[in-house]
């Protein structure tokens, strides 16, 4: 008896969807043997069971770094450092092979969820999500690179998913938890705010109480002491780096260039120093989070609660990540969220018009380019002619626009859902 083709379309779904994940596990091995954001997190855990000072300069007394391609610091929040204990117990390497494969198994949540969510076949949802995180680049490093990314954005979509099912308390203590991973969620408590989930916002600003204490306690106050003093000035240095595609550092690469190697960017606006630059950015940066705030509270009362509460949570999702000082390439990941609101709000909304379509796609290309070009481009451009610093300046905006792009096609959504005369005129979605 033949098998029916039904059969034969999951076994290959089954089979697409396995060798992608093994595919992933061994890139996550692989970069278990190389240096990754997990070394910076392991020290300063490994220092922490000692009780001593989880924040020390990266370097040894020879002058080599401890954590090759890390700043001077460990750049991450202290709370992570409680999250990384368990991992520090035993060798770097077992760590870092055990947390990518924790992180590993967060981002494939984040991806089950969504296809759930978004009522996909489960097998070929998460056959196809899998492929397609082997050819994004902001994926690819996130997996290679054992940051926090993958971590965050489990979180952020779990409280997304739990809020949809009406548990706001366990909602907010996820979006509590990716604060004090990765701080810029707090602002997310804004949105449950704006919506009146009240439980929500209120767990999750109990939740980053608590973890603050917990870590005050456990780390004591010096080390926040450190982690806001020399650790964010040394932040501030790593604002115009090429890999940082939020607002803030696109606009102070304009004033500052960046010195990388073989060939320093040169700065297109010179005789600003790096203080100047970096609070300039800053505030063009938080002019940028105020107006979508004030927008969202504007326009976001006149439309009904399950579209508004879509659109507008992919909206502040993806102004945070532009108006974070430093948004890096592979920290992209998160954009998971916005993608899947935005898909969920246009099937409950008319056909937009041609030219949104066109805006949307572009802002996707430029996000979906794999093998990283949007990030060697600047410098190949560079390499070729030193004349064309300006031009290579300007390109490494692109990742910025493309942010931009997509925030505002999500904005613009956001104004037409609120106007019932024009939604009145477009035909139904086909999403």
């Amino acid at each position: 008896m033949k098998p029916s083709p039904a059969l034969l379309a999951r076994l290959g779904w089954a089979a697409l969807l396995g060798v992608g994940v093994a595919a992933l596990v061994w890139l996550v091995a692989q970069s278990s043997q190389a240096g990754t954001d997990f070394c910076q997190d392991y020290l300063a855990a490994q220092r922490a069971l000692r009780s001593e000072q989880p924040y020390f300069l990266l370097f040894s007394s020879s002058g080599q770094s401890l954590c090759p391609g890390i700043s001077l610091y460990d750049a991450h929040p202290p709370f992570t450092i409680l999250l990384f204990l368990p991992f520090a117990l035993g060798s770097q390497a077992g760590g870092a092979l055990l947390w990518g494969l924790v992180s590993l198994a967060a981002y494939l949540l984040s991806g089950l969820l969504i296809v759930r969510e978004l009522r996909w076949r489960l097998l070929r949802g998460m056959a196809l999500f899998v492929v397609g995180s082997l050819v994004w680049t902001p994926a690819l490093l996130a997996i290679g690179s054992h940051n926090l990314g993958q971590a965050v954005t489990a979180l952020l979509i779990g409280a997304w998913v739990l809020g949809r099912r009406q548990r706001g308390g366990w909602a907010g203590v996820l979006l509590g938890l990716a604060a004090l991973v990765k701080i810029w969620p707090i602002a997310l408590l804004l949105h449950a705010l704006l919506w009146r989930k009240w439980r929500e916002a209120l767990t999750g600003a109990l939740t980053v109480l608590a973890g603050l204490l917990v870590s005050l306690v456990v780390l004591h106050p010096a080390a926040y002491a450190v982690y806001l003093g020399p650790v964010q000035a040394e932040e501030r240095t790593a604002a115009p780096s090429y890999s940082n595609t939020s607002l803030v550092g696109a606009v102070a690469r304009l004033f500052l260039g960046y010195p990388a190697q073989p060939q320093p960017l040169p700065p297109l606006i010179a005789g600003v120093g790096l203080a100047r630059a970096v609070l300039l950015a800053e505030a063009v940066g938080g002019v940028l989070l105020a107006a979508t705030l004030a927008f969202m509270w504007w326009r976001g009362r006149l439309v009904k609660p399950d579209v508004g509460e879509l659109l507008s949570l992919g909206l502040l999702v993806v102004a945070l990540l532009l108006t974070f000082p430093v948004t890096w390439y592979w920290g992209l990941i998160t954009l998971l969220l916005p993608a899947a609101t935005l898909w969920l709000a246009l099937r409950h909304l008319p056909s937009p018009p041609r030219w949104w379509w066109a805006a949307l796609g572009v802002s996707l290309i430029l996000l979906l380019i794999p093998g990283g070009l949007l990030l060697a481009l600047p410098g190949w451009l560079q390499a070729q002619d030193a004349h064309l610093g300006g031009l290579a300046n300007l390109l490494t905006w692109l990742p910025t626009c493309a942010l931009l792009l997509f925030a505002g096609t999500q904005a613009q959504l956001l104004w037409w859902a609120s106007r019932p005369e024009t939604a009145a005129d477009l035909t139904p979605s086909s999403c």
